[in-house]
């Protein structure tokens, strides 16, 4: 009887322990494992070099624009690009930061290009096109994204607004084209002094920020453990920037185990555990 009396408080013993080293494993119903991910100057850096030659191989090809305007009131201006005849790339410097506690900012530096491009002018006196090289140098182009999070846990990096500082901007027209538009010269030079983030953001918009919200600042949300589980996981909320480095938050969400190898089948498996908070850097 006493010997039956201790085998059954050893396993009661047994059971509390294993319930307690449970307990210490798991948190109270609702909650995920998760970590904290930094990403700091050194990660800015990388994605600044990476921007860079994405800039580099895109202005060897084509800025694109098509911008017109009213000069006087029966005159009208366009210019089309045609192809890129000069891109100083050795001057060029690229830098992307973080911004204001809110988003980052990427900034493009020391732009010296040169664009062949195709004008139009239609007055009462008729139209004359040609080509003429629009230049600008030390240009500054600055792109302003704000940060956030999408309903199913990815980060998202929306453009807010595309500057451009220019310096020395200027259509050179032939001798023979200068003489026929000669009255228009003034309209057509501070039209394309005020419309020249109109000429340059809008190959940059589609060039690099696509790479960065897609590819540079991309969030996975799903990621192989061992055999033939998987992780699913998400952000949690907002980041936050602190001392030049942005934070953010990640819980897992659920694990996953293929009922089958090399199969799309997956069951859901319980996965709750106490917060963990691991800083990863770059």
């Amino acid at each position: 009887m006493i010997r039956s009396l201790v085998l059954v408080a050893g396993v009661l013993l047994h059971t509390v322990a294993a319930q307690s080293l449970a307990n210490s494993f798991f948190a109270e119903t609702g909650t995920h494992a998760g970590f904290v991910t930094r990403l700091n100057g050194k990660a800015f850096d990388l994605v600044g070099d990476y921007l860079r030659e994405r800039t580099l191989k895109f202005m060897h090809n084509e800025l694109s624009f098509n911008i017109s305007s009213v000069l006087t009131e029966n005159v009208h201006f366009s210019l089309v690009s045609n192809r890129i005849a000069r891109f100083d790339e050795d001057s060029f410097k690229s830098k992307f930061t973080s911004h204001n506690g809110k988003g980052f900012i990427w900034t493009g530096s020391g732009l010296n290009a040169t664009v062949t491009a195709v004008y139009r002018v239609d007055s009462p006196s008729g139209q004359s096109t040609g080509h003429v090289p629009l230049s600008f140098d030390n240009t500054v182009v600055e792109l302003l994204l704000w940060t956030g999070v999408n309903s199913d846990g990815h980060l998202k990096t929306d453009l807010v607004t595309c500057k451009v500082a220019a310096n020395n901007v200027r259509l050179q027209f032939a001798a023979s084209d200068a003489e026929t538009i000669s009255p228009y010269l003034p309209h057509i030079s501070h039209f394309i002094t005020e419309r020249i983030e109109q000429t340059i953001c809008p190959s940059f918009h589609s060039e690099l920020v696509p790479v960065i919200s897609n590819r540079l600042l991309n969030t996975p949300l799903s990621a192989a453990l061992f055999d033939q589980y998987f992780l699913n996981y998400g952000l949690l909320g907002p980041v936050t920037f602190v001392q030049d480095a942005l934070v953010a938050h990640v819980s897992t969400t659920s694990v996953c185990r293929s009922a089958r190898r090399h199969s799309s089948s997956y069951e859901m498996v319980t996965f709750l555990a106490g917060y963990e908070d691991i800083q990863s850097r770059i």
